[in-house]
C-alpha cells in the first residue's frame, strides 16, 4: 500500500500533509469523492491555497488546478444527502453512520460534481474531524450533502498555482452579448463575489483591461443606424460594482451624467488624476472621471467613478 501512494504522490509537483487548514475551499468544486486504499479521497476541480500554505511561496492566496485532498486511515463517518424545505432546511433522505468504516466504506462514491460550502478541520486527540457541508452543482436526487469524518492524517497535492477565479471571471465575461431590446438602456455588471475588491492592484489592473476590451468591442459592433452610446464605468472604491452600459435613448444619456441632489453628487475630477495614467493603461477611449459623494442622514461614502467610451 506504501508502494502505491508513493506513486500516487508523484502524479502531483505539490505533495503536503496535514495542511488541509491552509486551504479555503469555499466555492470550490470536488468532481468526486470516493474511498481507495484506506483512504476517502476528495478530487477537487480546484482549490484556494492560502499565502500561509508551506509550498505557496507567494505573498498571497492562489488557486490551484486540478487537485486532491485524501484523508488517511478513515475512522469514522456520517453522511447525510437532503432535499431543501425551506432556504435553510435540510430533509434527510439518506443517511449512514459507519463506526468501523472499512467494513462497507467501498460503498461511497459520489460522482456529480458538489460545490463546497464549508470544509472545517480540527483536531480530536491524535486524530482529526472534517466537517464538510456542500450543494449539488447539477440537478440530481439531492440539493445538498453533509458529511462529518474522523481520520488520522491528510495529503494536499496540487500542480501549480495562478489566479483562476480571474481567469473564470474573464471567461464569464467574453460571454457577454448584448440584447438590444427596446429599453432606454442595457447594463452589464460584474458576474463574481467581491474578491476583486479584496484583490492587489495588479488584479484589478488586468481586470480594468479587460473590462475596457469588452467596451471597445461592444462600441466597434454595435448597431449605427440608431440612437446609441457605449460605456464602461470602473468604480475604484468597490471594483466589483463596475458596469458597462449601453445607452440606447439620447435624452436618458445627456441626463445620466447630471447627478445634483441632497442624496447623490458627482464632481468632475481634473485630467490630471487619470486612473489610466495611475495605473499605466493603455486604451483609445475617451475618458472622464468624477467624484462621487452619497449622502444618508448619518452615512456618507465617497469614490472614484471613471467612465471609458463614447463620451
Amino acid at each position: 500500500m506504501e508502494k502505491n501512494f508513493k506513486l500516487q504522490e508523484n502524479k502531483f509537483k505539490y505533495v503536503s500533509r496535514n495542511t488541509i487548514k491552509n486551504l479555503s475551499l469555499h466555492d470550490c468544486d470536488c468532481t468526486k469523492f470516493y474511498y481507495q486504499n484506506n483512504r476517502l479521497v476528495f478530487e477537487m476541480e480546484w482549490m484556494e491555497v492560502l499565502a500561509n500554505h508551506p509550498l505557496n511561496p507567494y505573498n498571497k492566496a492562489l488557486q490551484s488546478g486540478i487537485s486532491k485532498i485524501e484523508l488517511i486511515n478513515p475512522k469514522y463517518l456520517s453522511m447525510n444527502k437532503g432535499k431543501y424545505k425551506e432556504w435553510d432546511t435540510l430533509i434527510p433522505i439518506e443517511y449512514s453512520s459507519l463506526e468501523k468504516i472499512n467494513n462497507n466504506v467501498s460503498n461511497i462514491n459520489i460522482s456529480e460534481t458538489i460545490e463546497i460550502l464549508n470544509f472545517d478541520e480540527s483536531k480530536i486527540g491524535n486524530n482529526y474531524c472534517l466537517s464538510v457541508y456542500a450543494v449539488y452543482w447539477k440537478n440530481t436526487n439531492y440539493d445538498a450533502i453533509e458529511m462529518k469524518i474522523i481520520y488520522e492524517e491528510s495529503i494536499v497535492s496540487f500542480n501549480k498555482l495562478e489566479n483562476r477565479k480571474l481567469n473564470v471571471l474573464f471567461d464569464k465575461i467574453d460571454l457577454f452579448e448584448p440584447v438590444m431590446k427596446d429599453n432606454v438602456y442595457e447594463e452589464f455588471v460584474v458576474p463574481s463575489n467581491n474578491f476583486l475588491d479584496k484583490s492587489p492592484n495588479s488584479i484589478k489592473r488586468k481586470f480594468i483591461l479587460k473590462w475596457l476590451e469588452i467596451t471597445e468591442k461592444f462600441i466597434k459592433h454595435k448597431d449605427n443606424n440608431k440612437f446609441c452610446k457605449i460605456v464602461g464605468m470602473i468604480v475604484t472604491n468597490g471594483i466589483s460594482c463596475s458596469r458597462i452600459i449601453l445607452f440606447f435613448d439620447e435624452e436618458y444619456y445627456n441626463n445620466f451624467w447630471k447627478r445634483e441632489n441632497s442624496y447623490q453628487t458627482w464632481k468632475k475630477l481634473d485630467s490630471e488624476k487619470s486612473l489610466k495614467q495611475r495605473l499605466n493603461i493603455q486604451t483609445n477611449l475617451k475618458e472622464i472621471g468624477f467624484k462621487e459623494t452619497l449622502n444618508d442622514d448619518d452615512f456618507k461614502y465617497e469614490t472614484e467613478l471613471w467612465f471609458y467610451g463614447e463620451l
